[in-house]
């Protein structure tokens, strides 16, 4: 038993997109000689004859001239689960989904070691500079200011104290797995 399906302009629009989307995943060359080939190209043909149908000035009558979906529902969901497994293949393959190598590693853990020790420069400059408030305007009515940012920063000293702790345990512990060869 056949059904008559109606198009509307949204459902069309919105079919049109989620196969574009799922079959531009994987290109044809990918497909060539594969048991899914046909299918591949059918489902792209009725794209094609469906965007010409739409582009046309009066759209709406041409919805009702949309030729059926060449796929059954479980011959669509076979496509779409073997163009996942392709595409999947190919993204391994890919020489950009490639893990860093441990000299990177070992790199980007230098940088952030570098920026660790600015940021305490930075925290210990700051808690000068309020000490140095502190005392040279001790008598003024900002002193619980002074003293809020004096806290604060050596709150923030001893999180940066935390952390660059850690870092030295990250460090040591990629140096024992990867030892540095640059």
């Amino acid at each position: 038993m056949v059904t008559t399906f109606t198009w509307t302009q949204d459902t069309i629009k919105d079919v049109i997109m989620a196969l574009d989307v799922s079959l531009g995943r994987v290109p044809e060359q990918s497909v060539a000689g594969t048991a899914i080939e046909d299918k591949w190209k059918a489902v792209r043909q009725w794209l094609n004859v469906v965007n010409q149908a739409l582009s046309k000035s009066d759209s709406e009558d041409n919805l009702s001239k949309v030729p059926p979906f060449p796929l059954s529902g479980q011959e669509l969901r076979a496509l779409q689960g073997s163009i996942d497994r392709i595409a999947q293949a190919r993204a391994t393959a890919s020489s950009s989904r490639v893990r860093p190598s441990p000299a990177h590693v070992h790199q980007s853990l230098a940088r952030l070691r570098a920026s660790s020790y600015w940021l305490i420069g930075v925290l210990l400059a700051s808690l000068a500079a309020s000490i140095l408030n502190l005392i040279i305007w001790g008598g003024t009515h900002e002193e619980w200011l002074v003293g809020i940012d004096v806290g604060l920063a050596i709150f923030a000293i001893g999180i940066w104290f935390t952390h660059n702790q850690a870092l030295g345990k990250h460090r040591g512990q990629l140096q024992d797995a990867y030892p540095p060869n640059w």
